[in-house]
């Protein structure tokens, strides 16, 4: 009689898989609010009934249904290692493991795949067997054979999927690319016109090329255009070969380079004449040279960013030098890592922009008089995320310095003792305590809490800092990593009052976290915050170095300083950015179009030059940034929408492939 008992219905594992998607809508969909967390802990109930169904029909069973459903079973606790494995990736799991702050997102980053594979294999290979099993529903029909087979397939195809999304997630980290478009000659930018029309000296652009020339054809276009909108820019095509003095005086080696020459108020020299002499007082910016190529296929990669390396030579041609001042000796962020820094913590990328408008950075310490006064000529000073205190000496130092018209820009964490709090004091501003968090607004990068300090806001004001990131904030957003709230300080002010707008806010749902938790707690009150200030200081005196009467405070400040007897006619005002996040203009965030338009912008607001732009014509790839709503669709679809019909055909053909072999 027991041949013919009905063996197990698919109740066990419907109810797993009702649960696993009511925990991934819980974590995913609805993370942060609470009806995530009840959706979450309601899905993970029904996970464990199903397995307890499992056990149960398991004790029942005797014979080859007790050895299916053992396989059954095998394949359940593979789903329940992968949500215990998923369970270790969240903060609290993290944090019982007694992970290292440091080393979180590797832990997080090796949990996740850990439980994605073991969660592939053991779904797949649980659902091939109860389909499986579905078609035997007396036990004198169950085949053990065909149920194992099924598993075995399932477990191949799941292989196959992990191994297919390992190769594109590393194909993706390499970045290996093709370019397939064709080729189009950048435009020039509406900075590179400005720079041009602004000209007062002759310049002299030598194409080396041939006459016919593809590389040419692209790149004639751009320069008639320059040549168009100014009369004292001259360019000039000529064969490498037809110009042996002037390529040999100016080191021209080869066709396929551009040579921008300044030269002097004389009259200019024929095309086939040698170029004039170096104007002594040029120096090193007598001459530039822009490698482009005179074959189209190698020059190819050079012409999408022609404008940006023709801006960049002619602004070092053209323009004086300017110097900006990196304060050093407190564990500030640089271009070189300190020990325990990650590779995102360095300023490559900011120093490249640098470079690209001709701003000079030299290192201002202890050692170059940092306590006791700001070197003359200094275009600004920046201060970069500080870890070690400024002496007082020092905060000192710059507070005089913008009180006499410098300029100066601060980032610095709200929790680092940083010792410039007499600075902040002196420009009207307090550093709130507390790291900004934010449950809607942030980036997810380890897919903990503390994501939740990874805030990002595109509530622009109209202040110049933000100019172009105001004019671009329908695709851009700034981030900030574990940033401090800005705001007035109260009480009355000792003149020079400051001025102080706040560019750049968060949205109303960020509050401070003051216990480190990144939960919002009951005395963690949401509200906007302020993540950037720009403050203008008054220069309240001015007069001649030599008579001592200068600033407020009878200190000489050294943006006014010239030699004595000679009139020194100060900035009528010190201008100062000061932004709540150390890690702003640091490799890890920089990349990010909101935080190099603002810095870009802070720049041409604190030195007051207009050649500082953030417009530059290019066709280079850029990575195309997403949203967190659409990641989340780009999942689903890619998770469920393509793989699932995939599947669903594959098991219609198999189906039909047996009744075909059943009926012959």
């Amino acid at each position: 009689m027991n041949t013919r008992v009905s063996t197990t219905g698919p109740l066990s594992s419907g109810l797993l898989f009702v649960g696993l998607i009511a925990i991934l809508i819980g974590q995913r969909i609805l993370g942060g609010v609470e009806s995530g967390v009840l959706l979450t802990w309601g899905g993970a109930a029904l996970v464990a009934t199903g397995f307890a169904v499992r056990v149960a029909a398991w004790v029942r069973s005797s014979g080859v249904v007790r050895r299916v459903e053992s396989r059954l079973i095998i394949a359940q606790a593979g789903v329940l290692v992968a949500l215990g494995l998923y369970a270790l990736t969240t903060r609290t799991g993290l944090d019982l493991l007694g992970t290292a702050d440091a080393e979180i997102g590797r832990a997080a980053l090796i949990g996740t795949v850990a439980w994605v594979c073991v969660m592939t294999i053991a779904a797949t290979a649980l659902a091939f067997m109860e389909f499986t099993y579905l078609r035997m529903p007396l036990a004198v029909s169950v085949e053990v054979g065909r149920i194992s087979a099924a598993g075995r397939a399932g477990v191949s195809l799941a292989c196959a999927l992990v191994f297919l999304f390992s190769i594109n997630h590393i194909a993706s980290q390499k970045d290996i690319r093709r370019d397939l478009s064709y080729l189009k000659t950048t435009r020039v930018g509406g900075s590179t016109l400005a720079m041009v029309d602004r000209l007062d000296t002759p310049v002299r652009v030598v194409l080396f090329f041939p006459q016919v020339n593809d590389v040419l054809e692209q790149i004639r276009p751009y320069f008639d255009e320059l040549a168009a909108r100014s009369p004292r820019l001259r360019v000039e095509i000529l064969d490498h070969a037809l110009a042996p003095e002037l390529a040999r005086d100016y080191k021209v080696r080869d066709n396929g380079t551009v040579l921008l020459v300044r030269e002097g108020d004389e009259e200019a020299p024929a095309i086939d004449a040698k170029p004039p002499a170096v104007p002594k007082q040029a120096g090193k910016l007598a001459s530039q040279t822009i490698e482009v190529g005179s074959k189209l296929e190698d020059a190819r990669k050079r012409l999408r960013t022609l404008d940006a390396s023709f801006q960049k030579a002619f602004a070092q041609l053209v323009q004086p030098g300017r110097k900006l001042y990196f304060t050093t000796g407190h564990r500030e962020f640089s271009e070189k890592l300190a020990p325990g820094d990650d590779t995102g913590d360095g300023l490559r990328d900011m120093n490249g922009v640098l470079g690209r408008f001709h701003v000079e950075a030299e290192t201002l310490g202890a050692a170059q008089g940092l306590a006791a006064d700001v070197p003359a000529g200094a275009g600004a000073v920046a201060v970069i995320g500080p870890r070690e205190p400024f002496l007082s000496e020092e905060a000192d130092t710059l507070l005089r310095y913008v009180r006499g018209g410098g300029r100066l820009v601060v980032m610095v964490d709200p929790k680092v003792d940083s010792g410039l709090g007499p600075l902040l004091d002196g420009l009207g501003l307090q550093l709130h305590d507390g790291v900004i968090a934010s449950k809607r607004h942030f980036m997810r990068r380890t897919a903990s809490n503390a994501d939740r300090s990874i805030v990002y806001s595109n509530r622009y004001s109209s202040h110049p800092t933000v100019t172009s990131a105001s004019l671009n904030a329908s695709q851009v957003a700034t981030f900030v990593y574990g940033a401090g709230a800005l705001e007035r300080r109260k009480g009355e002010l000792p003149p020079p009052r400051p001025q102080i707008v706040f560019p750049l806010r968060t949205a109303a749902d960020a509050w401070r976290d003051l216990d480190g938790d990144f939960e919002q707690g009951k005395d963690e009150a949401a509200g906007q915050q302020n993540l950037i200030a720009a403050v203008t200081v008054p220069v309240v005196a001015r007069g001649t170095v030599d008579s001592g009467t200068v600033d407020s405070n009878g200190n000489i400040p050294a943006a006014g300083r010239s030699a004595p007897g000679e009139s020194a006619e100060l900035a009528a005002e010190g201008r100062v950015v000061v932004i709540g996040d150390g890690d702003f203009v640091t490799d890890k965030l920089f990349r990010n179009p909101g935080n190099l338009l603002i810095f870009v912008d802070s720049l041409r607001w604190l030195i007051g030059d207009e050649a500082v732009s953030t417009d530059l014509a290019s066709e280079e790839d850029i990575p195309i940034e997403h949203s967190r709503e659409a990641d989340k669709w780009w999942f689903y679809l890619t998770t469920f929408a393509v793989p699932l019909p995939l599947v669903g055909v594959g098991m219609w053909t198999a189906r039909r492939r047996r009744r075909k072999g059943g009926r012959s």
